[in-house]
C-alpha cells in the first residue's frame, strides 16, 4: 500500500488576508410541513430526513440554514411558553438535533421564529395550552381574502415581554447561531388595538406608536439575547418595499405592517436584515432596484437579500440575481425555500464560504497547533489528516478552516477553503477529489463563535499529487501545472473528448510552442522542453478556441 506522511511542527504563524465572506442560506419551512418533517411521527424517519437536507445544502455550498422553530404558535424546541408542534412525536427536541447536526457539517443554524402572527391555518386545532386559548384578551383577529388569522397585540407591554422571554429562554437552552424574527409586524391597518391604544398610546400618532412597539419589541429581544450570548446573530426578516417609490410600489412595511426597519438597522438593534425582494427583473418592483436600495440603506449591517426560488421567473434567473447581488455589496443571499432549490445548483457558488461575521467582536486569540500529519489511505481513498492543538489555545473556537493552496504563501481565499470542521475533531478524512490542486501546502485556522478567523498555523511541505496520486486523482476541467523535479514541466489537463491542444510555454525571454492530443478523460502532461524560468503557460484547445492561463 502507497502512503505519505508528512509531520510538522510549528514554528511560526502568519496572518492571513482576510476570506471572503458571504452568509449562503435558506429557508427551511417546517410550518404545514412544507420542507420538514415528511408526514410521518417516526423520530428516525424524521431525523435520517433532516440530515438529507443538511447535506444538501453543504453540498451546494451554502453555509446557513433558517430553521422555522416557532408556527402557528407551537414551537419544536422545549418551551415552558408555548406548546410542543403537533408535527412531531413528544420527546423529541428537534431543535437540540438539528442544532447538532447543522454543526457536524459547518453549517449556521437559525432559529426562525414567526412572532407576532400566532395562527393561520384552516387544518389545524388550536392546543388547549395554545396562547390564543391561555390569553385570549392579547389575540387580534385579521380577516383577509385568505380567512381569518390570529395576532399578539403587542402594543400591551405585557405580549412584548412573553415574546422576549420566549428567545430569552430559548437562547439559555439551545446552542443556535442566530434567531430570525418572522412575522415581526402587524397584520394590516385594519384591526382592532382600540384597548391597548387607550390604555399604552398616550397622546401618541397611532401609526407612529404602532411602528414604536415593533421596534421596542425588537430592541428587547435584541437586548436579552446579547446579554446572555453575545455571539448570537440577531436577524429579521421583513417584508420586501420599505416605502413605495418608483420602480418599488406594492405592499409598504413603513406604513402598512408598520415595520420601519430601516430604524432598526439605524439603531443598530439587529446584526442583520433578511428582506423578502420576492420579485423578478422584470416586474414592474423589479428585484435589481429593491435589492439595491436595501444594500445601499444598511447602516452597516449585514443585508442578507431574500430571494423567491418558489417563482419560476425567479428560479429561472436564480444565479444572475445571485450574481446581481454580489455585485452590489450584498452580504449574502437567502433562497425561500429549501423544496424549491433542492433540484437545483447554484453555479454562482463554484467554492465554499465562511458566512459574514459579526461585526465589533472581540479579538480572537492566537491559534496554535503542536503537529500535523497527512497520509493517504487506500480503503477510503482519502487522506486522513491527523493534528494536536497547542494546550494554551483559546476555548471558544467552534470550527477550524482547512485550506488546500497551490503555494505556501499562497493568500487565504475561499477559492482554496476545503472544508469547515468542528473544533472538536482532531482528525479528518478529506476525500481525494476535494483536493483542488495537484500539489497542496495544507494551511488550518480556527473560527470562533463570532465566525473571526485566526492567524494562520500551517502550511505543510510540498506535496506532488502527480507522482503520489496518479492513478486515483479526479478533478473538474480546470488544467493544473506544476514543476516536476528533474525540471520538467506537468500539466494535468482533462478533455471531454479526444482533440488536440497547443500550448505555449512562456519565460521573460523564451517561448516554446508544443502541439499535443487529448485523450477523453485525464491527462498528464510531462514536458522537458519547457524555458528553464517559467512564468505562465497558456493552453488552447482548437475544438473550441478556448484559452487557459496557468501561471507560477
Amino acid at each position: 500500500m502507497k502512503k505519505i506522511l508528512i509531520i510538522f511542527l510549528i514554528v511560526v504563524g502568519i496572518v492571513p488576508a482576510e476570506t471572503k465572506r458571504e452568509t449562503r442560506a435558506v429557508w427551511v419551512a417546517t410550518n404545514h410541513r412544507l420542507d420538514w418533517p415528511p408526514p410521518t411521527f417516526d423520530i428516525d424517519i424524521q431525523k435520517k430526513a433532516l440530515i438529507e437536507i443538511f447535506d444538501s445544502v453543504k453540498a451546494k455550498k451554502l453555509n446557513t440554514v433558517y430553521f422555522q422553530v416557532r408556527s402557528n404558535g407551537t414551537v419544536m424546541f422545549n418551551s415552558s411558553y408555548d406548546p410542543p408542534s403537533p408535527y412531531v412525536s413528544p420527546g423529541f427536541d428537534v431543535l437540540a438535533f438539528a442544532t447538532e447536526e447543522a454543526h457536524k457539517r459547518g453549517l449556521e443554524l437559525h432559529a426562525w421564529i414567526n412572532a407576532v402572527q400566532v395562527f393561520a391555518s384552516n387544518s389545524l386545532t388550536v392546543d388547549s395550552n395554545h396562547i390564543a386559548v391561555r390569553k385570549p384578551e392579547w389575540i387580534l383577529r385579521h380577516k383577509d381574502e385568505n380567512g381569518v388569522s390570529l395576532w399578539l397585540d403587542i402594543g400591551r407591554p405585557e405580549v412584548r415581554n412573553y415574546l422576549k422571554n420566549l428567545v430569552t429562554e430559548l437562547i439559555e437552552r439551545y446552542d443556535v447561531d442566530g434567531i430570525q424574527l418572522d412575522y415581526i409586524r402587524y397584520p394590516g391597518n385594519n384591526i382592532d388595538d382600540d384597548y391597548s391604544y387607550a390604555n399604552y398610546g398616550g397622546n401618541e400618532n397611532r401609526d407612529e406608536w404602532r411602528r414604536n412597539n415593533v421596534t421596542e419589541l425588537i430592541e428587547s429581544i435584541y437586548k436579552n439575547v446579547k446579554s446572555v450570548k453575545p455571539y448570537v446573530k440577531v436577524g429579521a426578516t421583513p417584508i420586501g418595499i420599505y416605502r413605495n417609490l418608483k420602480g418599488m410600489y406594492g405592499w409598504e412595511g413603513y406604513s402598512q405592517v408598520y415595520q420601519d426597519s430601516r430604524e432598526w438597522l439605524r439603531r443598530g438593534i439587529l446584526d442583520y436584515i433578511a428582506p423578502q425582494v420576492y420579485w423578478s427583473f422584470e416586474d414592474q418592483t423589479a428585484f435589481d432596484k429593491i435589492a439595491r436600495e436595501w444594500v445601499e440603506n444598511s447602516f452597516g449591517k449585514n443585508v442578507i437579500v431574500g430571494i423567491a426560488a418558489y417563482k419560476p421567473e425567479v428560479k429561472a434567473v436564480i444565479n444572475k440575481m445571485v450574481e446581481f447581488s454580489q455585485k452590489i455589496g450584498a452580504d449574502g443571499i437567502a433562497f425561500f425555500r429549501y423544496s424549491n432549490i433542492k433540484e437545483i445548483r447554484i453555479a454562482s457558488f463554484a467554492n465554499i464560504s465562511i458566512p459574514q461575521r459579526l461585526q465589533d467582536a472581540e479579538t480572537v486569540n492566537d491559534f496554535r497547533l503542536s503537529t500535523f500529519t497527512a497520509e493517504y489511505s487506500e480503503k477510503y481513498n482519502s487522506i486522513e489528516l491527523n493534528w494536536q492543538k497547542n494546550t494554551g489555545n483559546s476555548s471558544d473556537e467552534r470550527y477550524y478552516a482547512l485550506y488546500c493552496l497551490p503555494d505556501s504563501n499562497s493568500e487565504l481565499s475561499n477559492e482554496y477553503l476545503i472544508d469547515i470542521i468542528p473544533a472538536a475533531e482532531n482528525s479528518w478524512n478529506l476525500e481525494i477529489n476535494r483536493l483542488k490542486f495537484p500539489k497542496c501546502y495544507f494551511a488550518i485556522t480556527s473560527l470562533n463563535k463570532y465566525w473571526q478567523e485566526s492567524n494562520r498555523d500551517f502550511h505543510l511541505p510540498y506535496i506532488d499529487f502527480f507522482e503520489d496520486f496518479r492513478d486515483i486523482l479526479s478533478y473538474d476541467s480546470k488544467p493544473a501545472l506544476v514543476k516536476g523535479s528533474g525540471g520538467e514541466v506537468k500539466l494535468l489537463i482533462f478533455g471531454e473528448d479526444k482533440e488536440t491542444i497547443e500550448v505555449e510555454y512562456k519565460s521573460e525571454q523564451e517561448y516554446v510552442l508544443k502541439e499535443y492530443t487529448l485523450e477523453t478523460g485525464k491527462n498528464i502532461i510531462v514536458e522537458k522542453d519547457a524555458p528553464a524560468e517559467l512564468k505562465y503557460v497558456i493552453i488552447t484547445f482548437k475544438k473550441s478556441n478556448k484559452k487557459n492561463e496557468l501561471k507560477f
